[in-house]
């Protein structure tokens, strides 16, 4: 189960799908997690709010959330399954041999 910020300062803002994609394109990847969880709250079906929290955790290193955040997408958008577990797979598989140092 995906596990939200506490104290979210972006709950409530207009448009935070728009908000986080800006503090993302920033290089704030903190803030933009913040938002893009805002926005996923007031929307939970949008697809593309959970594929974009999903990207921001990864370039903020948080692998759990990564999987989580497409785990949602793949049962919100069914057309999207396959494509999001390879690139979950995919993730997954760099994650681990780049911290265990091992190759294939």
């Amino acid at each position: 189960m995906y596990v939200f910020s506490d104290l979210n300062p972006y709950v409530g803002h207009a448009n935070p799908l728009k908000e986080g994609q800006d503090l993302f394109r920033k290089g704030l990847l903190s803030e933009a997690v913040l938002a893009l969880e805002a926005e996923v709250l007031k929307n939970p079906e949008n697809a593309e709010g959970w594929r974009l929290l999903g990207i921001a955790h990864a370039e903020n290193d948080d692998d759990q959330q990564v999987s989580l955040s497409l785990l949602m997408v793949s049962h919100i958008c069914v057309v999207c399954n396959p494509m999001y577990y390879c690139v979950g797979a995919i993730f997954w598989s760099h994650t681990h041999v780049v911290q265990n140092k091992q190759f294939y």
